[in-house]
């Protein structure tokens, strides 16, 4: 179970250009962004996400899982943002959890228009701190963990 993993949380906005992230602090009570990872290769990808892991000290990950997102045409993001999680799973060490994200690239757009950002570079790692956010947010006020992702069995 989640509660006695240690470490912090890290929060994943995952996108086909961007992967945004974002960490707890220790009681995990908040989220923060932390940065964005410009994606180039799966490899690359995973290499960074795990060296984030280790100098953050993770002890699980959440993956935003754009289910219901009218933003998206059908299901093809919530399909591809899963099966990305999937393979995930089979990086990293650490427990991966999908958690639902509606409309958090908006909400994060909102932010850096409203703080006066003008940019986009910081739109991907404000989601996944939302994203994190409500799922601490839930677990603080009753809502159980999801269940993680499951390890593909060979």
């Amino acid at each position: 179970m989640i509660d006695t993993l240690p470490g912090k949380l890290l929060g994943i906005d995952h996108g086909t250009k961007v992967i945004g992230v974002a960490s707890s602090d220790t009681r995990r009570m908040l989220a923060f962004p932390l940065t964005r990872i410009i994606r180039t290769t799966r490899e690359k990808d995973f290499a960074a996400l795990k060296r984030i892991i280790q100098e953050q000290g993770v002890g699980a990950i959440v993956v935003g899982d754009p289910q219901t997102d009218p933003a998206f045409s059908g299901q093809s993001q919530a399909i591809t943002a899963r099966n990305w999680a999937a393979r995930l799973v089979g990086q990293v060490t650490i427990p991966v959890y999908l958690w639902e994200e509606t409309l958090t690239t908006s909400e994060a757009h909102d932010l850096v228009r409203e703080h006066g950002l003008n940019n986009r570079a910081r739109v991907d790692d404000i989601a996944a701190a939302l994203i994190l956010q409500s799922f601490l947010d839930a677990h603080r006020n009753g809502e159980p963990y999801p269940e993680a992702v499951p390890r593909a069995r060979h």
